[in-house]
């Protein structure tokens, strides 16, 4: 539940609890570690806030008015402040859609930050994907192994790609399913040999 260095509660954690996915009683926990910690509070209102916008621009209507949190923050009448914390993650997120068509491919930017980690980038369940993946920082190969695999590490679709520069762009038959998954660049030969990886989550 704790992050593993800073024992404040997991990126990952926050964003269960914020889309109502974690049990009661777990959430009961965590609620009483955010009523007493500012800076977990202003990473939950920050996933609040993403959670709310990527549901309107998707459903293309007015934002639902309220989370589990807030509702339960009503609920003790406390007034914390509302506040973005510096450089969360989650504000590097970027999600293009090309087309509202339910089957043209959507663009996803998966870009790294923080000196290389991967932040963490929401697509659409049933579209399948254009993916535009950040090479910075890595000497420029020529040829590429992409491949995406699900959060069991099982192969959803793999492709060997020519590219240049810092960016590098596939095209995918892959309409994936809500979930985890992870997008794996790896240089081809000799060997192969990991060169990145990036999260991606499918709602």
């Amino acid at each position: 539940m704790r992050g593993a260095d800073s024992g404040h509660i997991a990126d990952e954690v926050i964003e269960r609890y914020s889309m109502g996915k974690v049990p009661d009683v777990e959430a009961a926990s965590l609620e009483e570690h955010i009523l007493v910690c500012e800076q977990c509070q202003d990473r939950l209102e920050e996933v609040d806030r993403f959670i709310v916008a990527l549901r309107e621009a998707r459903l293309h209507r007015l934002p639902e008015p309220t989370s589990r949190w807030q509702a339960w923050k009503d609920r003790l009448s406390v007034g914390w402040k509302l506040a973005l914390a510096p450089g969360f993650a989650a504000a590097a997120l970027l999600v293009m859609l090309v087309s509202p068509g339910p089957y043209d491919r959507q663009t996803v930017d998966l870009s790294t930050v923080r000196g290389g980690d991967a932040a963490l980038v929401t697509a659409l369940a049933g579209r399948p994907l254009r993916v535009n993946l950040d090479l910075s920082g890595i000497e420029p190969l020529g040829r590429y192994r992409v491949e995406i695999v699900d959060a069991g590490g099982r192969r959803q679709w793999s492709s060997t790609t020519s590219g240049q520069g810092e960016k590098l762009l596939v095209e995918t038959d892959l309409s994936p399913h809500r979930g985890q998954y992870w997008v794996r660049v790896y240089q081809p030969e000799p060997g192969e040999t990991l060169l990145r990886e990036f999260a991606l989550r499918v709602e």
